[in-house]
């Protein structure tokens, strides 16, 4: 109740990300599709505290919108959808109520991903021959590879911090705990769908370890992580006890960041067509 200031550092994270922070305006479809994924967060996290069903149809409107703009919001939808019966199910709540509204959440957040397989003469989601790919360990570390790149070392420090407190310290979350285990289960299939349909090769050869550096994710990878790990990084920030600590730790990766953002030469492995490459002097 005391430090609802860092409530501000999502939002700040969300916008000076270094991919979201040059490209993110220039995939015109993305920056409203994000904004429809935290209307659908704070819905859902107004259903889970007041039990009101009028915030799950303004979720699943969101979502609805949201599947229609990117078909990424599917990777949300699923998301939400398997921690809402993780929960139901471990508070024996599974009942026959919770399961018309499940079958709500699918249509709205899926139904339009394969609609719009169908028009764009899209296959991806089809191909199950994909599959092996799980298996295949170069191209499953792939995304872990390269994406320190995406973020920077500093930031990714914060995260995986923050990943080992909530799952290993169990300390109490400054940030509601439902909108961090969304985020992580939504971070956990969209990566499984990345590498199943968006693995390319990289002929820039870019990761931190050797192993895979042949292997990228493509499609702005960043960008469908983004609120997450914006909410992460601030929930980072929350975890440090002192108030004037927090302010500059929380000022500090803002800049950081920023830094990143407009001066980091360091290459992030994007596709050509949406490079951060084009930034001039990069």
């Amino acid at each position: 109740q005391n430090n609802t200031y860092l409530s501000v550092f999502p939002a700040l994270y969300l916008l000076v990300l270094p991919g979201m922070f040059y490209y993110g305006h220039l995939v015109f479809l993305t920056t409203p599709m994000l904004m429809l994924w935290c209307a659908a967060l704070y819905c859902f996290e107004r259903y889970r505290l007041f039990e009101d069903r009028r915030f799950l149809i303004l979720c699943g409107m969101a979502l609805n919108i949201g599947t229609l703009m990117r078909r990424a919001t599917g990777f949300f939808a699923i998301g939400i959808l398997l921690y809402w019966l993780w929960i139901k199910v471990r508070r024996h709540k599974l009942n026959k109520e919770t399961v018309m509204d499940c079958a709500g959440i699918i249509w709205f957040g899926l139904s339009f991903v394969f609609l719009w397989s169908q028009i764009s003469n899209l296959n991806d989601y089809t191909d199950y021959a994909k599959l092996s790919r799980l298996f295949d360990l170069e191209k499953l570390l792939s995304g872990i590879n390269d994406f320190p790149y995406h973020i920077g070392p500093i930031a990714s420090l914060v995260l995986l911090i923050v990943i080992y407190i909530i799952f290993a310290k169990r300390r109490p979350t400054f940030f509601s705990p439902d909108l961090l285990k969304i985020g992580m289960i939504t971070i956990g299939v969209s990566y499984v769908f990345y590498i199943l349909f968006y693995v390319i090769r990289d002929e820039r050869m870019i990761g931190i370890f050797p192993y895979g550096r042949q292997w990228q994710t493509a499609h702005r990878f960043l960008v469908s992580w983004s609120p997450f790990i914006a909410l992460l990084l601030a929930e980072g920030i929350g975890q440090i006890q002192s108030r004037g600590k927090q302010l500059g730790a929380g000022i500090g990766l803002t800049i950081v960041l920023i830094a990143q953002a407009t001066f980091w030469p360091a290459p992030l492995t994007l596709p050509e067509f949406t490079s951060i490459r084009l930034r001039a002097g990069a």
